[in-house]
């Protein structure tokens, strides 16, 4: 039996973001399924569509299960994608302050189970780095607005690939420019907001800064500004790297077979 499901919601300055999810979540739904979500922001606000990143992405036929979104607020506007219930993919931004969300799952596919936050458009995503991406903050080159609270999560489009940053441009606004504890900065850590802290950055010394390299597939990356001065920000360039521990097992594993093969022979 079909279910239906979906609603329309309004985001404003009280409510921010929605979180949409398969109905059932994390289990797989009921099969057959469709939802549809029109989610409408203020005006002359734009919204940001950010699926839930899994690693065991799973291949599906798009003609009968997929996560589709419009740039508006039927299906007759412009389609910004669609998408397997758990891709792995950049942020989805719309240029009206609305979209719909069209989700449909078939009875014969079993692992259509997602999660997506949609925000207000104002800085942050997920960026999915297939080979480089140059990385800015919001306005670059122009000076940057106060008042941000930007948050970004970038990944290598592999999980055999770490990350890699390379500072080209560093102006922002702190008066305490050793720890960069009274003003504008910059933060880093790894895999999410609460992981092991690679860096926070501050000031125009860029040229100083060292690339920095993950250990992992996911860097957290944080911007956060004041009510006060405001600069350049910043322009990064964002690489991906085969992982050393990679590169290391497949190496130990080459010398093994061939020692395995010299001795059978």
């Amino acid at each position: 039996v079909s279910m239906a499901c979906g609603e329309t919601i309004n985001l404003d300055e009280s409510q921010t973001w929605v979180e949409l999810t398969s109905p059932g979540y994390p289990q797989s739904p009921p099969h057959p399924v469709e939802c549809t979500w029109i989610i409408r922001s203020l005006i002359h606000r734009s919204l940001k569509f950010e699926f839930e990143i899994n690693r065991q992405t799973t291949m599906c036929n798009t003609t009968e299960t997929f996560i589709e979104i419009f740039d508006g607020g039927t299906m007759l506007a412009p389609s910004l994608g669609r998408y397997c219930p758990r891709p792995v993919t950049s942020t989805i931004v719309s240029t009206e302050n609305m979209i719909l969300v069209h989700y449909v799952a078939s009875a014969n596919f079993f692992h259509a189970e997602f999660r997506a936050k949609v925000h207000h458009n104002v800085c942050g995503g997920t960026h999915v780095i297939e080979h480089e991406f140059l990385f800015t903050s919001p306005n670059y080159p122009n000076k940057y607005d106060n008042n941000l609270d930007c948050k970004y999560l970038l990944h290598s489009g592999d999980a055999d690939y770490i990350i890699k940053l390379t500072f080209l441009e560093l102006n922002i606004i702190n008066s305490a420019t050793v720890n960069c504890t009274e003003g504008d900065f910059l933060e880093i850590t790894e895999t999410n907001e609460n992981g092991r802290p690679l860096g926070r950055y501050c000031g125009t010394k860029y040229n100083n800064t060292s690339p920095l390299r993950s250990s992992s597939d996911t860097l957290f990356v944080s911007f956060k500004t004041n009510s006060q001065d405001s600069g350049r920000g910043f322009k990064i360039l964002v690489t991906t790297v085969r992982d050393s521990n990679w590169i290391n097992f497949n190496l130990n594993y080459f010398f093994n077979l061939i020692l395995f093969f010299q001795s059978v022979t």
